[in-house]
């Protein structure tokens, strides 16, 4: 599961998010069979590490999204629920100009592999349960 880009982008309360997160979080444990090992929740891109966030945004973007990833984090774990940080893999976006989609705003192909390369562990263990 991740979710709140968009709430961040579109400069929505975080209470809302807060609301939101733990609504869903608790519909798709309960989608796993009320089995929080089944479920992961993977940490928030950040865009500000992108031509579009460089140029449209400042550095607020990556503060707020840690705080979006702290409360995700502390759900998680309250919940049992694993979660995954992908968020520094985007961060490298300005250097490694790869992990930026062409379209200046959303993680390539390339940073997809490595979101996957940190998740099919965690995922392939579980899958064999």
């Amino acid at each position: 599961m991740l979710i709140g880009v968009n709430n961040q982008f579109k400069s929505r309360p975080f209470s809302q998010y807060e609301t939101e997160f733990t609504v869903l979080l608790n519909k798709v444990i309960s989608l796993a069979g009320n089995d929080s090992n089944k479920v992961i929740v993977l940490s928030i891109p950040d865009y500000y590490f992108t031509p579009y966030g460089q140029s449209n945004g400042n550095q607020q973007i990556s503060t707020e999204l840690d705080e979006y990833n702290y409360f995700a984090k502390s759900t998680a774990k309250a919940k049992g629920v694993t979660f995954l940080d992908i968020t520094d893999i985007t961060r490298k976006g300005l250097n490694e100009m790869e992990l930026v989609a062409t379209d200046g705003l959303h993680p390539s192909v390339l940073a997809y592999e490595k979101f996957v390369e940190r998740l099919y562990p965690l995922v392939s263990t579980r899958l064999k349960d």
